[in-house]
């Protein structure tokens, strides 16, 4: 029917229905587009809360100027993935999601790459003790045991309430043990595959090789735990890479609990395509998006579900970051229990 009115009229041109009345009425329109440009409006400023953390705007319905704004639930999607190549806006979408969750108040762990950690030193006074996992893989591995462990802690204190999750802890223990957003970046770096050199066993090349391999052996099997059982400690993940194979670092048993897929490109690649739900739930792309301009921070996101859908995102590097940050995350030991104590590598890596 949509085809037929727009042979008959021109492309934006809609139809809506009234099954009981039998009659279908024809409306002249426009395609629905993007502005060039998508600032954080001023009613959203500060509503930023425990449950939801605004993105951006959906693609306007037919026959509507703007969309809808987007947002994702922390409590119904706490694993997220964000894949896309580089130079595709992945970094604005992270910048915004972390300004999003310590404008609620949520504490912060970063597991990164050493070369490219220098993209979160804006957010850095924000990050609890040990939860800066960026230095090394070795420092990566120490952030996730932190976090295990805190998630352990929690798990307790649950048992201890007779509650099911995080969210149904009293007030006073949700304050003293705040949400945490773990965020992964760059995760083939540290947790990826390591070619070991058909040298000798003593050659010190494959030596260090075997090594690095166990460490990100490791930090999989420490990754994989925590999307199994953060979510209901409140803690929320938040995995990115260039790449979702299980040789960059993605187990499958982890990629299951990242419910909430987001592409920061129209054109995602075809493995980034299925995670959003395949060819067959995969939304049409209106041509006049494409255009230069429009379509710079547009992309396709899948919340927990839902079908993937098409929105353009709030232009946010690190200064509008920075901005919108109200109450920033605990610093202090007093709001972690586990804060304080320190991690040996040794045999928690090895083991």
């Amino acid at each position: 029917m949509q085809e037929a009115v727009e042979v008959v009229g021109k492309k934006g041109w809609f139809f809506k229905a009234d099954p009981e009345k039998g009659v279908i009425m024809v409306y002249p329109g426009t395609p629905p587009t993007f502005p060039a440009m998508i600032a954080c409006p001023k009613q959203l400023i500060g509503k930023n809360d425990l449950r939801h953390a605004y993105l951006g705007m959906k693609l306007p319905e037919r026959g509507r100027e703007t969309g809808d704004w987007l947002s994702l639930d922390w409590k119904s999607g706490p694993g997220i993935m964000v894949a896309a190549a580089a130079n595709s806006g992945k970094s604005v979408v992270i910048n915004t999601l972390i300004a999003a969750a310590l404008e609620a108040g949520f504490q912060l762990a970063i597991c990164d790459d050493e070369d490219k950690s220098v993209d979160f030193q804006w957010c850095r006074p924000w990050i609890i003790p040990h939860g800066w996992g960026c230095d090394s893989p070795e420092s990566a591995a120490a952030t996730l045991i932190h976090v295990l462990e805190i998630c352990s802690y929690r798990s307790k204190l649950i048992k201890q309430y007779g509650v099911e999750n995080w969210w149904g802890l009293p007030k006073d223990e949700q304050e003293k043990n705040p949400l945490l957003l773990l965020v992964c970046d760059e995760v083939a770096q540290w947790a990826g595959s390591v070619t070991i050199p058909k040298v000798s066993k003593d050659n010190p090349m494959r030596i260090r090789a075997e090594y690095e391999a166990s460490i990100h052996a490791a930090n999989i099997t420490y990754a994989m735990k925590i999307t199994q059982k953060a979510r209901f400690s409140g803690v929320c993940f938040l995995f990115c890479g260039q790449s979702t194979r299980l040789q960059d670092g993605f187990d499958p048993g982890m990629r299951v609990n990242l419910t909430t897929v987001i592409s920061p490109t129209l054109q995602p690649s075809t493995a980034v395509e299925e995670l959003l739900g395949g060819a067959k739930d995969f939304p049409e792309i209106p041509e006049n998006i494409m255009q230069p301009g429009i379509s710079r921070g547009a992309g396709l996101i899948r919340l927990p579900g839902m079908k993937p859908l098409i929105y353009k995102g709030f232009l946010r590097g690190e200064p509008e970051a920075k901005k919108i940050i109200q109450r920033p995350a605990a610093r202090t030991s007093d709001r972690n229990p586990t804060a304080g104590r320190r991690h040996e590598l040794g045999p928690l890596v090895m083991g």
